[in-house]
């Protein structure tokens, strides 16, 4: 063989070494993050800020194992194996984010439930009658609706009497709060947390189940960002940003509020549990604005406290975007209920724009009926 052939095998063997160290070195990278990404979701932000931001990154460390797992499947498939064992460790994160299920149909018996964050709302009689339309045509027997003040709440029940006759307010009576809106009566609640216009209710509620149906009302404490700290967001994201002291100013601002309302809301998270697993074995359903991922100490927290199902996870499909503003592609409100007392089915939110979140819709159906 030439001495010239020789030397040129030789580069592009040196070559294709180095590319295939590289490659599964960002393979390396690319599982590591996405694994701790995993366990920082048992990672109080009050006891570490850091981790609400590792959090966030869910999505962009399972894009970027995707894509080099796939890179390695093309031209070193023998470490394929590196991206399959974090994908396999971080499958319960993967599930939480964007759950596949295949379609079920529900049972006549199942309620219908809607949780609402519907403070965004013009409140005229166009937007009311637009809601009563909206819940009539999904017969929704409860509506758990986040952002009212007693005045609204009223008005929109007036709207409502005919389908959820039941109706009641929990918060500061001077500021935004919780209100529920039922089919069967309220017989009573209670504030579990509060913050401002940010708080956490019990409602009990007489449903034709064996006991007393407890519905746990959440807004859990928000990111507090001002329009301008969105719309620095929204230019990032689209790219139309590209002065570095603009891009600096605003990704600190927005990290800075980010660890500081996580801490908050998850002591929130932590009190909301201890109150759920002490009333473990109990019906129940939570549902609200979290303003927590699926992947976050929160939604974790609050999921485990107690045998109870995520709805979405168990009976929904896709990301399920539900706060629609500002290029926030983001799933912050959920749904969980006693795992012993229900089974969610045709789990999704539907694209009604009148608030700047989409409305949650759920089948429940009940698994221990009134004696």
């Amino acid at each position: 063989m030439p001495k010239r052939n020789r030397t040129l095998r030789r580069i592009w063997t040196a070559i294709g070494q180095f590319f295939t160290l590289m490659l599964t070195a960002l393979q390396a990278i690319a599982g590591s993050l996405l694994l701790m990404c995993a366990a920082c979701v048992y990672v109080s932000p009050a006891h570490w800020p850091l981790a609400s931001i590792i959090t966030l990154g869910f999505p962009f460390f399972l894009c970027g194992s995707l894509l080099t797992g796939l890179l390695a499947l093309l031209f070193t498939p023998r470490r394929v194996w590196i991206t399959l064992l974090a994908l396999l460790l971080s499958s319960g994160c993967i599930r939480n984010f964007v759950p596949v299920n295949l379609p079920s149909t529900p049972p006549d018996s199942a309620w219908h439930i809607v949780s609402w964050n519907v403070g965004g709302t013009k409140w005229d009689d166009s937007a009311r009658q637009q809601l009563r339309d909206y819940l009539g045509s999904v017969q929704a027997d409860l509506l758990v609706a986040q952002e009212l003040t007693p005045a609204r709440g009223d008005s929109l029940q007036a709207y409502l009497h005919g389908q959820l006759p039941y109706v009641c307010f929990a918060g500061n009576a001077n500021d935004y709060g919780q209100v529920l809106l039922s089919r069967w009566p309220i017989v009573g609640s209670r504030l579990l947390v509060q913050n401002g216009g940010n708080c956490a209710a019990v409602y009990y509620v007489k449903a034709p189940l064996a006991d007393t149906l407890f519905v746990v009302n959440c807004h859990l404490q928000s990111m507090r960002l001002s329009q301008a700290d969105r719309s620095g967001y929204a230019e990032i994201v689209s790219g139309g940003t590209t002065d570095p002291d603009s891009l600096e100013h605003t990704s600190s601002t927005l990290l800075a509020r980010i660890k500081e309302q996580s801490a908050i809301r998850a002591l929130q998270a932590d009190t909301l549990a201890r109150f759920l697993a002490a009333h473990a074995g109990r019906p129940l359903i939570l549902a609200g604005d979290l303003n927590a991922t699926p992947v976050s100490y929160t939604r974790q927290t609050l999921v485990e406290a107690a045998p109870l199902t995520d709805c979405f996870r168990a009976a929904g499909n896709g990301l399920g975007r539900s706060f629609n503003r500002d290029a926030i592609f983001v799933r912050i409100d959920h749904l969980i209920c006693s795992t012993e007392h229900f089974k969610p089915y045709a789990c999704r939110f539907d694209t009604t724009r009148l608030s700047d979140h989409f409305p949650l819709y759920c089948r429940l159906a009940p698994k221990q009926a009134a004696p």
